[in-house]
């Protein structure tokens, strides 16, 4: 039996970059990425965030992380408030 995935909204903090470009910052499990434009930067985020939870589950350790950040994981859906300009939304498999 296949359990629902549950979408988790995460902090997405964005920062313009000196020499172009920005970098991107999710605090709540200390995952980063960047990009060209912040569509790419958010875009390389929620790939980095699905990675980053796909391997933490392949590695046992999914609902340590999740309750790390604050995340409540008997919820369907978790809000955490938005810091700067957005989210960075994650489907996870509890």
């Amino acid at each position: 039996m296949r359990r629902a995935l549950k979408k988790i909204a995460f902090s997405a903090i964005y920062t313009a970059e000196p020499g172009g470009g920005y970098s991107a910052l999710c605090p709540e499990i200390g995952v980063a990425s960047q990009g060209k434009t912040i569509e790419e930067a958010e875009a390389n985020l929620r790939e980095a965030v699905e990675l980053y939870l796909e391997s933490a589950k392949e590695l046992g350790i999914l609902k340590q992380v999740l309750e790390e950040a604050g995340v409540d994981i008997r919820r369907t859906e978790e809000h955490i408030p938005k810091a700067l300009t957005g989210s960075v939304f994650a489907k996870v498999e509890a």
